[in-house]
């Protein structure tokens, strides 16, 4: 690969991870309060979101089944930070996926909730989307255990060495939250 690539595809990254991930409100805007009488109430219409496009490379392969929309990135990334994933509210994904260190801790073995030490590294999420590939079973952890990234986000919610919850107690959260 030429070095005019290689510094496209990290630029690329890091503009559609700081705008996914980022927490202020003004890159992508305030969510809106829901109402409290759970989620079926709520309209749904969704806006399709547009990934910048950059000169030299491919458009990312989205699975037609689950398409990225501009609601669902602005969950994702208010979902990203909370910490009312993890089983006692000291964690979330951000926590081990650091923008300041490519999206990983830094450490050899992650930590999770109660101070416990992981058995790997959080891998970097740099580039992440481009890592799925129709027909291409096991894309995803350092051993291929998950074959596209909706399987692989549901792991760390449930794993005894990271967040150790439940997504049933997750949803009875978010439910609740305003």
């Amino acid at each position: 690969m030429n070095r005019p690539l290689i510094f496209a595809l990290i630029l690329f990254a890091l503009v559609g991870i700081a705008v996914a991930c980022d927490p202020r409100d003004e890159i992508i805007g305030p969510i809106s309060p829901t109402p409290s009488d759970g989620l079926d109430s709520i309209a749904y219409s969704p806006t399709a979101y547009q990934f910048p496009v950059i000169n030299g490379l491919p458009a990312m392969q989205i699975p037609l089944d689950n398409p990225v929309t501009l609601e669902g990135v602005k969950l994702g990334r208010y979902l990203f930070y909370d910490k009312m994933l993890s089983i006692d509210h000291s964690i979330s994904c951000g926590s081990c996926h650091q923008q300041d260190k490519a999206f990983t801790d830094g450490l050899p073995k992650s930590v999770g909730v109660g101070g416990s030490i992981g058995t790997r590294s959080a891998m970097s999420l740099i580039n992440i989307g481009y890592a799925w590939r129709p027909n291409n079973a096991h894309n995803f952890m350092w051993d291929g255990k998950f074959r596209d990234l909706e399987e692989q986000a549901l792991a760390p919610v449930e794993h005894p060495l990271e967040m150790k919850n439940t997504w049933t107690e997750v949803v009875t959260r978010l439910k609740e939250h305003a």
